[in-house]
């Protein structure tokens, strides 16, 4: 049960009732908000350790972030960031965290940790990999990125 994991969740969406319809499914314990609701967002932002775009928004080609530039520079605490974008590998939301010290997690690392564990159920064994086995995995996510961004 999440409430059991985590104190508070705060879920945004641009379509409130799309919010509470998914809350509803995941976690009856969730707030949701509108996502034009600012002073909402401001407050639940600086109440939250974790901050999670779980859109679409920030990928190529719709590289815009959700949160402005000042409201991240604004917040009272260090949170930790995670886009699942990954495409690009940092994407506007993280680089503006980034820049204003936070803890920042491309998507790209959740994409290589899904296929490895996918990759376990398909051979059904356990395979060990190490940090620097993720970390190498992403040197090279990273760099055909950028191939594909110069082509």
């Amino acid at each position: 049960e999440i409430s059991k994991i985590t104190k508070n969740i705060s879920v945004f969406n641009e379509n409130l009732k799309s919010a509470v319809q998914m809350c509803e499914l995941i976690c009856r314990e969730a707030s949701c908000f509108d996502l034009n609701d600012t002073e909402s967002l401001k407050s639940e932002l600086n109440t939250s350790t974790v901050v999670i775009n779980a859109t679409s928004v920030g990928m190529v080609p719709n590289v815009d972030t959700l949160l402005d530039e000042n409201l991240i520079k604004n917040l009272k605490t260090k949170k930790v960031f995670f886009d699942v974008v990954f495409n690009p590998w940092e994407t506007q939301m993280i680089n503006l965290a980034k820049k204003y010290g936070h803890i920042v997690v491309s998507g790209g690392y959740m994409l290589i940790y899904q296929a490895l564990l996918v990759l376990e159920v398909w051979l059904e064994m356990k395979i060990n990999f190490s940090k620097d086995d993720v970390e190498d995995l992403a040197e090279e996510m990273i760099f055909v990125l950028e191939r594909e961004k110069n082509d």
